[in-house]
């Protein structure tokens, strides 16, 4: 059967409707994946699945989210003026010491805004302090001055609440170290005293005030490595007393005479 040329026409332009209706379909997946993607690794303000705040330290400038993410901490960090994003998701390297943590991000990378004044490198570092203890908080970008920020949220469950064990330990290293320094108070009585006394004449105990600090859980063991101790010393039988500091080490820094 012969078909007409009409008919034949139709028949083609039918399927390259089906293939053009295809073809546009699978662009526009691909695009609308690519745009998630896209908005995935860029925005900072879309909802981010199993995050855990770590830090959130909040300037008049900028914003720096400190989370933790499969077991692995990250830093993302923004402009509030305009939106922009200074870092995101960047692998973050932690600095701490007796004040607080540093928490040290570094990155960049397409959509990512980067100083070019301050990093020629098309990489950005930002510094983020967090104290610990306070709501203050600091955030340095590259080698601009610091600013100052409010620590919006922490980790509450990252602070190690002292176990019944961890708080034994440390009452006995105490114990030990403050029996150690009273006896080097001890070896300095008799080296002042000579053959006049014994072991035995001498009493020194911890002085009234720090004992109590120390029983009230004021004073750590750091804090006895870093400041030393003080002890009150008597000989009854010579009828005197005083009081003998000793240092971190249990070195006698001051002996007096009352």
């Amino acid at each position: 059967m012969i078909r007409s040329q009409s008919y034949l026409d139709s028949k083609s332009c039918d399927r390259s409707s089906k293939l053009y209706s295809l073809s546009a379909s699978s662009i526009l997946s691909v695009m609308a994946l690519t745009i998630v993607g896209l908005l995935e690794t860029v925005s900072p303000n879309l909802a981010y699945s199993r995050e855990e705040t770590v830090a959130h330290c909040q300037g008049q400038r900028n914003t720096v989210l400190i989370y933790k993410q499969e077991g692995k901490v990250f830093m993302r960090a923004s402009n509030r003026n305009d939106g922009s994003v200074w870092l995101n998701n960047a692998p973050v390297k932690e600095e701490s010491n007796s004040e607080g943590t540093y928490f040290v991000g570094e990155g960049g990378g397409p959509g990512i805004r980067v100083l070019d004044l301050v990093n020629i490198e098309a990489k950005q570092k930002i510094r983020t302090f967090v104290p610990r203890n306070g709501n203050s908080c600091s955030i340095t970008i590259g080698k601009l001055p610091p600013e100052q920020g409010t620590l919006l949220k922490t980790q509450t469950t990252q602070e190690q609440k002292p176990t019944s064990e961890s708080i034994e330990r440390e009452q006995q290293k105490i114990e030990n170290a403050l029996a150690s320094w009273g006896q080097s108070c001890q070896n300095e009585l008799i080296d002042k005293f000579g053959s006049d006394v014994s072991m035995a004449d001498i009493r020194v105990e911890v002085g009234a005030t720090f004992q109590q600090s120390v029983d009230a859980g004021k004073i750590t063991y750091t804090d006895l490595r870093r400041d030393g101790a003080s002890f009150n010393w008597s000989v009854p039988k010579k009828n005197m007393s005083g009081y003998c500091n000793t240092d971190g080490r249990g070195n006698v820094t001051e002996f007096k005479f009352n």
